[in-house]
């Protein structure tokens, strides 16, 4: 019985053990890696999406200290009406401040080229956010996605929809419209040749 119990337990070790071994080299292939969740108590929303880029909510004035642990030296904020004064008096002199506005209801390829050569210009890693991290956030990852990491549009847009950052669809369904539209190939090139004469 001892026997049995043992031989049926190493079988379904090796049977997870390949199943998680496939699903590595599948995203191995793909190029598919998901973002990490990172908990800390001022910070909603948290990815690590790369080493070179978090995506979050609005941080509090109060996430500042932790973000400095976390190794963030720039907070790219997305948001149309809120700045960046809330950080004043938090100790944020380590970490830069940048800002680009973007109206979610009219984001559109222009947004996404001036994040991105802020974001090329940026110390690394940099934080992105907006106000709940779902959308113009989501945004910016996908293109992040699509750009730098050689995901398929399709790819980074069923990432936006269900990747659990809490996209709000019913509203924002000109974001996935937007992604399918840009030559991403000729935006990155427009991005490097505008950071290059900076």
């Amino acid at each position: 019985m001892k026997d049995s119990y043992t031989s049926l337990t190493l079988k379904m070790f090796l049977l997870i053990a390949a199943f998680q071994f496939s699903f590595l080299i599948r995203a191995q292939e793909s190029g598919k890696k998901d973002a990490i969740p990172v908990v800390l108590s001022e910070v909603d929303n948290l990815y690590k999406v790369s080493p070179d880029l978090y995506r979050s909510g609005q941080p509090s004035g109060h996430a500042v200290p932790e973000l400095n642990d976390l190794g963030v030296k720039t907070i790219l904020n997305l948001r149309n009406l809120s700045g960046n004064g809330r950080y004043k008096g938090t100790g944020v002199s380590e970490i830069v401040l940048k800002r680009k506005r973007i109206n979610t209801w009219r984001i559109d390829r222009e947004d996404l080229l001036e994040a991105f050569r802020i974001f090329e210009k940026s110390p690394k890693p940099v934080l992105v956010h907006c106000k709940h991290g779902a959308d113009r956030t989501g945004a910016f990852v996908a293109a992040y996605r699509i750009m730098y990491q050689s995901w398929s549009v399709e790819d980074a847009i069923d990432e936006l929809r269900n990747g659990g950052y809490g996209f709000h669809a019913k509203y924002f369904e000109n974001i996935p419209e937007l992604l399918r539209s840009v030559n991403f190939d000729l935006l990155r090139n427009e991005i490097k040749e505008q950071v290059k004469y900076d």
